[in-house]
């Protein structure tokens, strides 16, 4: 596969360096010490995580289209590719080792030869954003070998206002009641259309709190919820794109929860 060089303008540029900037205050906010080098090497900051041992980052950002497209690299353990996509939909972020993003690129060439590797990530709901879902946010995976005075300071800086609020749990055995109440298939967006209905006067200021994607906390929560449990748990599967129904172990789990005895 070819993949020809764009001439990068300053609005090209301008947004590139937005989109770096973005993570950089992601990190800074998640408590991580960040460090960016005077030099352009392809790594755009290192982490410190201790005892003189640092992550290397390098930044890629899109505009609507969750394709990346980095130079050609040697993947290592200490190597890190956080992937940015700003949209209408919201803001994504996925924290890929460089191993995992170099075993499921495709290679190509630019017209002089220069090697780069493209990974597609493609729309929420697709069948690679499905695959890819585990590296969204995965930020606790840069902790890996950090001292515990490093962990210790991260997870004070990003510690959630305490206080009532609803959790992936709550939200698992909603979803499942929402799910068991019609006789049809659902979008992943129905689903949350009907929580927010069901749940709306219940919400706290912290479910409602609007994170970096311009979305009330509980979403987020939600999503959670049903991608890394109930699908993973094989309680929903999918009958075509992004059509969820529950499956049977997941009607018994929703009977468990009602009380009613399982019909044999």
């Amino acid at each position: 596969m070819e993949y020809e060089d764009e001439p990068e303008d300053l609005d090209s540029q301008t947004k590139g360096k937005m989109g770096e900037l973005a993570v950089l205050g992601e990190l800074l906010k998640r408590g991580f010490q960040v460090y960016q080098p005077m030099v352009d090497t392809g790594i755009d900051c290192l982490v410190d995580v201790g005892d003189g041992n640092y992550k290397e980052i390098q930044i890629k950002s899109r505009q609507d289209d969750a394709i990346f497209t980095p130079r050609k690299f040697k993947p290592k353990d200490s190597f890190f590719l956080i992937c940015s996509v700003s949209s209408r939909r919201g803001d994504y972020l996925w924290v890929f080792p460089s191993k995992v993003f170099h075993e499921n690129a495709t290679s190509s060439k630019n017209k002089k030869g220069r090697e780069y590797l493209q990974l597609r990530i493609g729309p929420e709901g697709s069948e690679t954003f499905e695959k890819f879902r585990e590296y969204r946010d995965n930020f606790p995976k840069l902790l890996e070998g950090a001292t515990p005075e490093v962990r210790t300071a991260v997870k004070k800086a990003f510690k959630f206002v305490e206080g009532e609020h609803f959790k992936q749990e709550d939200f698992k055995r909603e979803i499942l009641l929402v799910m068991s109440a019609v006789d049809k298939p659902l979008q992943h967006a129905e689903i949350q259309e009907r929580l927010s209905a069901k749940l709306s006067s219940k919400f706290s200021k912290w479910d409602l709190e609007i994170g970096r994607s311009n979305e009330p906390r509980w979403k987020k929560t939600a999503a959670f919820a049903f991608y890394r449990g109930l699908v993973l748990q094989k309680l929903v599967e999918t009958r075509g794109k992004n059509q969820w129904v529950l499956t049977e172990k997941g009607q018994r789990a929703k009977e468990a929860l009602l009380g009613v005895e399982p019909q044999l």
